[in-house]
């Protein structure tokens, strides 16, 4: 047997979709260890503010964003703008 013959094709190989909703998420979110969501949610709102110049609710949520970014900055964290 070669190994062009035993490479799986589009053909032989049969996946079923995956499907996941929006309660399976919201369940997978609160069940999960390693709690995933809440940081890409902090990213998000970072990444928003200081790439996209949107505009924090208020001073304080503007200097926290800002110190969040310039230890990240500090730590090596690479930041491209």
């Amino acid at each position: 047997m070669s190994f062009k013959e035993s490479t799986p094709t589009m053909e032989t190989v049969c996946v079923e979709p995956f499907n996941f909703n929006q309660e399976d998420f919201l369940m997978w979110s609160v069940e999960s260890v390693s709690n995933l969501v809440q940081p890409f949610l902090d990213l998000l709102f970072e990444v928003c503010h200081i790439v996209l110049g949107l505009r924090p609710q208020c001073r304080h949520v503007e200097h926290e964003i800002g110190e969040k970014y310039i230890l990240k900055n500090e730590k090596g964290v690479k930041i491209v703008n």
